[in-house]
C-alpha cells in the first residue's frame, strides 16, 4: 500500500488540529519548566519531551471516538492512532526547521522511513508529528505533520500548525488560535 496523500491526511486530521497543537505546546512547556532539564543530556531531553507530549496527546484524546494510543511493544514504539478510511499512526518526534528528525537507525526504523508503514498495522500510514521549539526554547514554534523521509530529502508534503500571536477567549479560558499551512511538492509533467 502506498503513502497517504496530503489531502487524505488533512481530511482525517483537520478536526483534531487545535487539540494536537495545544497538547504538543503543553507537553513541551511542562517538561521544559521541570527541574529535570538541568540534569539531562540532549538525547534524554528529546526523549523526555516526546514522553510528555505523547502523554498530553493521550490524555486530551481520552474518550474521543476514533483516536487512541497504539503500541508496538516489540520495538518499543508508540503512536497516536487516528481512525480513518486508511488509519493514521502519528509518531511524535522533535524536528529541525527542515522537518528532519533524528532516529537510531534500526532496521525497522529504516523500513518505516522507506515505506511510511509499520509492521504493527501494515494498512496504517505512519506520519511524523514533529515539533520545532521556538528560539528561546520556551514553547513550540511549529507543529508539522508529514510523511517520514530520509535525512537527505525534503518531505513530499507537510501540514504546519502555528500559533497566532493574539489569543481568543473561549468559555474555558484563553486558547492559542492556530493557523494551518499546507504544502505539497508538485512535479511538472514534461
Amino acid at each position: 500500500m502506498g503513502r497517504i496523500s496530503e489531502s487524505q491526511a488533512n481530511a482525517a486530521l483537520r478536526p483534531y488540529y487545535q487539540t494536537v497543537f495545544e497538547a504538543v505546546q503543553d507537553g513541551y512547556t511542562e517538561y521544559m519548566q521541570s527541574d529535570y532539564v538541568a540534569i539531562h543530556c540532549p538525547r534524554s531531553i528529546a526523549t523526555n519531551l516526546n514522553d510528555h507530549i505523547w502523554a498530553q496527546l493521550v490524555n486530551r484524546f481520552d474518550g474521543v471516538d476514533g483516536v487512541f494510543p497504539a503500541f508496538d511493544r516489540r520495538r518499543n514504539l508508540r503512536f497516536v492512532r487516528v481512525a480513518a478510511p486508511r488509519p493514521i499512526l502519528l509518531w511524535v518526534k522533535k524536528v529541525d526547521p527542515r522537518r528532519h528528525y533524528s532516529i537510531y537507525p534500526t532496521r525497522h526504523a529504516e523500513e518505516m522511513l522507506e515505506g511510511g508503514q509499520s509492521e504493527l498495522l501494515p494498512r496504517a500510514a505512519v506520519l511524523v508529528l514533529g515539533y520545532t521549539p521556538n528560539l528561546e526554547r520556551t514553547g513550540v514554534q511549529r507543529v508539522s505533520i508529514c510523511p517520514p523521509c530520509s535525512k537527505h530529502s525534503k518531505p513530499e508534503w507537510w501540514i504546519d500548525l502555528t500559533a497566532v500571536p493574539r489569543m481568543r477567549i473561549s468559555r474555558t479560558g484563553s486558547r492559542p488560535e492556530i493557523t494551518v499551512q499546507r504544502y505539497v511538492q508538485r512535479t511538472l509533467g514534461i
